[in-house]
């Protein structure tokens, strides 16, 4: 710029004295100048211009790193989300374990219940040695027959006289630890000794 404007100082000079002027060592007319001038102007213009289109490039390289910092940033939320939803995951994960041991235990308590009720409504029924009618003294069901400390004579009359059931209940040879059968109405059962009966299915 120093250069420019010793050159418009040269140029007032000749045009007032009309005479060659040194310049840097050589001796130039005014027209010689007016084209020297013309000449660093368009350098000038040259430089203003790469000057503009460097500060353009620097703009859009600014607003590159911009967008790219935002995805960055969205990357670092999601990666930070993630994180959250793994706790989440974890914990729910853990609370369905527990649910499901409690579960197990009130499944473990509901049979155990359940066995209970069975067992007290299938309370076997302990016969002493006689006679027995089945409708009156023992319902009618599936029994399991078994001798109740003893052993002995175990026979079932139906209703019209007929055997339905003759064996020897008790531990020891050509004896029956249980016997299973069907007790129906009006049926007579005859027992030597003590014999406990169990409703079954």
């Amino acid at each position: 710029m120093k250069k420019f404007f010793s050159l418009i100082a040269l140029i007032v000079l000749l045009v007032g004295c009309g005479e060659k002027v040194d310049i840097q060592g050589e001796k130039v007319t005014y027209d010689q100048l007016v084209e020297e001038i013309a000449k660093k102007e368009s350098e000038l213009e040259e430089i203003v211009e790469a000057k503009n289109e460097a500060w353009i490039e620097y703009e859009e390289l600014e607003e590159t790193i911009e967008s790219k910092r935002e995805a960055i940033d969205e990357a670092l939320d999601i990666y930070e989300r993630r994180e959250e939803v793994e706790e989440e995951i974890k914990e729910q994960k853990s609370q369905v374990e527990e649910l499901k041991a409690e579960v197990s235990s009130l499944e473990e308590e509901i049979a155990s219940l359940t066995g209970e009720l069975k067992k007290k409504e299938s309370e076997p029924i302990s016969l002493a040695a006689g006679h027995f009618v089945v409708g009156s003294d023992i319902q009618p069901a599936r029994y399991v027959a078994e001798a109740d400390g003893g052993s002995g004579n175990f026979v079932v009359y139906s209703s019209d006289g007929s055997v339905k059931v003759n064996t020897i209940l008790g531990e020891g040879r050509h004896r029956e630890k249980e016997f299973v059968f069907y007790a129906n109405e009006g049926d007579i059962l005859d027992l030597s000794t003590r014999i406990k009966f169990t409703e079954v299915e």
